[in-house]
């Protein structure tokens, strides 16, 4: 920001119109505000503020009066500022709400506080804004800052950089990173947290696995952890190394492991003598229960020898009669066949006795019997052309029943006919 020129109008101290060329009394590029108490200086410093913000640093801008006691009841409050902010040239008007005489007839009517922003374009003045809101919303984005943060940092009236010296850390610093860009700082400074908290994660992640791992190789290796490589406290005892643990409990497992390798291979050749025998009493145990087997069934066999005699007299008397099973079994189907023949013949005797007519059965009446049937063979199709003719007979006989029963009908028509 700079400023070019201010005026100033029934505002403060100065009753009439007062300007500071800045561009003037600042081409050396530095200059000093100086008078006695009660000259204005803060008030040109109240002016600028006003001008900016619509209000002045400190108590003054508590009581709200900002219009001279000196002023002429006509002359109006006014202040004007032009300034560049950025690439922009601007010109401020502002004024606070006051009272003037009425225009037309007596006593006093207020007037309502107003804001003008213009833009230099390099030939004229261009309107920016009218309304105070809207004006004051364009010089807030252009400056940056909030009144407050403007007197601490730029302006510093009446002992106020004391205060900001005071001020708590946080203020301080929120202050600072509005007015510096320390964005890099900040994202450094998150990485940081962010990589500490990793790294926080990751120890306690490995610290975790070490713990779990040295608890597993106390567990196998049948020993104890030491204090200081407790799992809350791996690395923190400089000289707690568990390295130099693992190693002490590995060669200590290597000593054991070749004791009990010595030991074992010892027991090896034990295990095979005693094997050698368990296996010849095995064996030896086996025969022995054979025997007691074989001495069992020796027992039951001959204390069941009384009771096979009928058993073997039945056995005797069938190796005598097997040479006749061939006889018997020939009498058998001979008896079988006897009976079927038997039946057939039973048979044939009712047959012949249906058909024989009394005669005694003889290969002559056989002989007649067979030509008798050759005849009626002969004579079966005049048996079928009888029966057809039995038929048409009949039919016959009902077609002449209704004929006769037509005549009868027409006879008795032509009896009627001479009445008629």
């Amino acid at each position: 920001m700079r400023l070019h020129r201010l005026a100033l109008t029934a505002f403060g101290p100065f009753a009439d119109t007062a300007e500071v060329d800045f561009d003037e009394v600042g081409r050396d590029g530095l200059f000093l505000l100086w008078g006695p108490t009660g000259a204005g200086k803060t008030t040109l410093l109240d002016a600028v503020v006003y001008a900016l913000y619509g209000t002045v640093p400190g108590a003054r801008g508590e009581e709200k009066r900002l219009r001279s006691d000196h002023a002429g009841a006509a002359t109006r409050t006014e202040v004007r500022c032009e300034l560049t902010l950025g690439a922009e040239r601007l010109r401020l008007v502002r004024s606070p709400e006051q009272q003037r005489p009425k225009r037309r007839g007596t006593g006093w009517t207020t007037e309502q506080a107003s804001l003008t922003v213009q833009r230099w374009d390099g030939a004229t003045w261009t309107p920016v804004s009218t309304r105070i809101d809207e004006g004051s919303e364009h010089l807030r984005r252009r400056m940056g800052l909030s009144a407050e943060q403007f007197c601490q940092v730029v302006l510093l009236p009446q002992g106020d950089f004391a205060r900001f010296l005071r001020a708590e850390p946080e203020d301080r610093a929120r202050l600072l990173r509005t007015l510096f860009d320390v964005g890099r700082f900040a994202q450094a400074e998150e990485w940081l947290a962010a990589e500490r908290a990793a790294a926080r994660e990751r120890l306690q992640i490995a610290t975790g696995r070490i713990g779990q791992l040295l608890a597993r190789v106390a567990q196998t290796a049948d020993a104890d952890i030491p204090e200081s490589l407790a799992p809350e406290l791996v690395g923190a005892a400089p000289g707690a190394r568990v390295s130099e643990w693992v190693d002490a409990v590995r060669a200590t497992a290597r000593e054991r492991v070749a004791r009990a390798g010595a030991v074992a291979q010892e027991r090896g050749g034990d295990v095979a003598r005693i094997g050698a025998e368990l296996a010849a009493a095995t064996a030896l145990a086996e025969r022995h229960e054979r025997r007691a087997r074989a001495q069992r069934d020796l027992r039951r066999l001959l204390d069941a020898g009384p009771g096979l005699e009928p058993l073997r007299a039945e056995r005797d008397r069938g190796r005598r009669a097997e040479p006749l099973r061939d006889v018997l079994e020939a009498a058998q189907t001979a008896v079988r066949e006897a009976d079927t023949s038997e039946r057939a013949l039973d048979s044939a005797r009712e047959r012949w006795t249906a058909v024989g007519g009394g005669r005694p059965a003889g290969a002559a009446v056989a002989r007649e019997l067979r030509e008798d049937v050759s005849a009626a063979r002969t004579l079966l199709p005049e048996v079928d052309r009888l029966a057809a003719l039995r038929g048409q007979l009949a039919g016959l006989d009902g077609r002449v029943e209704r004929l006769r029963t037509a005549i009868d009908e027409q006879r008795a028509d032509a009896a009627a006919w001479p009445g008629r």
